[in-house]
């Protein structure tokens, strides 16, 4: 297995590239430079989606849920909605729960009807529920649950670009 690292981590340099995740037998590749949050919640749906696939759903079920977390730590960098650095974000959660609080940030920016904003709340904390559920539980997660979750984050991201525009 070392040896076979060795071999790729030469493959990448000569080609200018680095491993991001494996997915079961693939290997996926970007280029060398920093990745914006909103990049990483891309990638983190694209490898829910192969790891649906493959049949892993509590591990998809990870991916999807940071994807939705990714994306809201973006928004509150970029929205014109009171913005908050990373940084700042950091230091607001700062031995709190760090999740549930960029959740309230979100919420707190979101436009709408009152019944609208609490449903995309709850299905965010259904999400993250289901993650800490798949990280730390030994309880099986169908595949029609992960479906399920898929369409959810999915749908959580629509409605984030729906209210704050696609930044």
């Amino acid at each position: 297995m070392r040896k076979m690292c060795v071999n790729i981590r030469k493959k990448c340099k000569k080609m200018h590239k680095k491993i991001i995740f494996f997915c079961v037998h693939e290997i996926f590749f970007v280029p060398l430079r920093r990745k914006t949050m909103k990049q990483k919640a891309v990638n983190n749906l694209e490898a829910a989606k192969c790891l649906i696939l493959k049949h892993l759903p509590t591990e998809s079920v990870h991916c999807l849920y940071y994807a939705v977390f990714q994306y809201m730590m973006y928004l509150l960098k970029h929205t014109d909605r009171n913005p908050l650095t990373y940084e700042k974000q950091k230091e607001l959660t700062q031995g709190k729960d760090s999740h549930l609080l960029t959740l309230q940030e979100i919420k707190n920016r979101m436009n709408g009807k009152p019944s609208v904003i609490k449903n995309f709340y709850d299905t965010v904390v259904e999400l993250k529920n289901a993650r800490v559920t798949a990280d730390y539980s030994t309880d099986p997660i169908s595949e029609d649950d992960t479906l399920d979750y898929q369409k959810k984050a999915e749908g959580i991201i629509s409605k984030l670009k729906q209210n704050f525009g696609n930044l």
